[in-house]
């Protein structure tokens, strides 16, 4: 069994940033079983095309909700976030 990773995004758009976590995620598939978390957009399809679970939060608290379930879930998780904030918080829940 993989180690659970959750990627946390600022957009849910097809930028740049977000074509390369889908293609991180990607290239991770063999030790890490993927997780993106951000707002709603194209990416969610584009992530489910590719094999990979999604959530699409609205706004700073939906995220947080979502990594605290997914943290509650998968107690050894990774994360990988474009934001030095949900950094600290994943830190900060994963010790709670």
């Amino acid at each position: 069994m993989s180690t659970p990773l959750a990627y946390l995004l600022h957009s849910g758009q097809m930028f740049g940033t977000e074509r390369m976590a889908l293609a991180t995620l990607a290239g991770l598939r063999p030790q890490f079983d993927g997780l993106v978390i951000a707002p709603p957009g194209p990416l969610h399809a584009q992530a489910r095309a590719t094999g990979l679970a999604s959530i699409a939060t609205d706004g700073h608290a939906a995220m947080a909700w979502a990594l605290l379930r997914h943290l509650l879930r998968h107690r050894h998780s990774a994360l990988l976030t474009t934001g030095v904030w949900q950094s600290i918080r994943f830190m900060t829940m994963s010790r709670a």
